[in-house]
């Protein structure tokens, strides 16, 4: 902005502007915030630096990761040492790699889960990756991409991500709700076969709707009936009148709430691929 060095040391003299870390200052009055420490860090790191791991993670509101020691900033080779800070070195890191939140340099929410992945559990990243991809944080293809791109080494084992994407890659969908992606897995682990698609669309007197699980050759639906949007008159109403549009076209619904027990889900899993097995025996 043109001030010059007598200016700045002028300023700090007098308590206008306040020395944070090493080449980085606050003007007096603004507020402490946890996005300033991360800013800050990642400023004065210098040389293309970025938040990235956990504390990228924190940023971009991931559940399910444990809360970093240190502020984790990534740059383009050799780590950087700063006080309170856990710096991580990488021989790959391209724009693509990159973004802004909240004007924070970042690593994207792809590779952010790539990078943090180590030492999670599968079924716990499996419950990040698909709470990323409902709330449009990541994108699958993109996901795949990354973790193809970055190279494997002792400290980012792939067995994790590998598990998680191996899941979801058939026709993956990350569905409306946690609760909702349980039901897939319970039909998976029962051996149901062949599995429904999710958010199955389908064309019924003219309004396209959107199914939970469907399987198309019978007819046959599970619909998540749950609270929040699901819960006004209204909500329920256009509910109860898309069923019965849906079962007047020969679709069976099924639905469940999150208190349904996984028995029951897997006899609706059952009755489904029964007569579907009927349908192919009869043709």
């Amino acid at each position: 902005m043109g001030a010059t060095d007598t200016w700045i040391r002028s300023q700090v003299r007098r308590g206008y502007l306040i020395p944070v870390r090493h080449l980085v200052l606050r003007t007096r009055g603004a507020p402490v915030t946890q996005d300033q420490a991360w800013l800050a860090a990642v400023l004065s790191a210098e040389r293309g630096a970025v938040l990235s791991h956990h504390s990228a993670a924190a940023a971009w509101g991931f559940r399910g990761f444990d809360p970093p020691d240190a502020i984790d900033v990534m740059v383009p080779g050799c780590a950087p040492r700063l006080r309170g800070v856990s710096g991580h070195g990488t021989r790959l890191l391209p724009e693509s790699h990159q973004t802004r939140l909240r004007r924070i340099p970042i690593t994207t929410g792809e590779r952010t889960l790539v990078d943090s992945a180590r030492g999670i559990h599968p079924w716990i990243l499996g419950r990040v990756v698909d709470d990323g991809l409902r709330r449009k944080l990541i994108n699958l293809p993109r996901l795949v991409r990354c973790f193809d791109e970055v190279p494997c080494s002792g400290r980012r084992p792939s067995k994790s991500m590998k598990e998680v994407l191996d899941e979801r890659l058939p026709g993956f969908h990350p569905g409306g709700s946690a609760a909702e992606l349980d039901v897939l897995a319970i039909l998976r682990r029962a051996g149901i076969h062949p599995l429904p698609i999710q958010q199955y669309r389908v064309t019924v007197d003219g309004h396209n709707y959107k199914l939970d699980y469907a399987w198309p050759d019978s007819k046959h639906a599970i619909e998540f009936d749950g609270g929040g949007a699901h819960d006004t008159v209204s909500a329920r109403h256009d509910d109860r009148q898309r069923w019965r549009r849906l079962q007047r076209a020969g679709w069976t619904i099924w639905a469940i709430t999150e208190r349904t027990p996984p028995n029951e889900i897997i006899a609706i899993g059952v009755t489904a691929t029964v007569e579907l097995s009927r349908e192919d025996r009869s043709s």
